[in-house]
């Protein structure tokens, strides 16, 4: 993460501090905690549910492709990116409980070499 050449004094640390504080203690800055959604409202965010995410939740992105424009987006996005991996080895002992987790696993034909 980039570090921020600019600091809160300690003046301005205290004062951000007592006032947080405040905020709680009155019970101020809790979201929607305590509150119930009307029956309305209630339908309303089930339906939006409902359109925005279609017949399954969980599907996300099954049956539908990504455009080219967007390929080439995510593409260079992650272009330059060196692997966290890079210079490391797994353990003996992790490759061990992947060798394990693979055991008995049937292969796509299109992916054996």
């Amino acid at each position: 993460m980039k570090e921020s050449k600019y600091r809160h004094t300690d003046k301005t640390k205290r004062r951000m501090s007592e006032k947080q504080k405040l905020l709680w203690k009155n019970n101020i800055n809790h979201g929607n905690t305590g509150n119930h959604h009307s029956e309305e409202t209630k339908r309303k965010i089930a339906l939006s549910n409902k359109l925005s995410w279609g017949k399954n939740p969980r599907q996300g992105m099954a049956g539908k492709s990504h455009t080219e424009k967007a390929k080439r987006k995510m593409s260079m996005a992650i272009m330059g990116r060196v692997s966290p991996m890079k210079g490391k080895r797994h353990t003996a002992e992790a490759r061990k409980k992947m060798s394990v987790a693979h055991t008995g696993l049937m292969l796509m034909k299109n992916r054996r070499s």
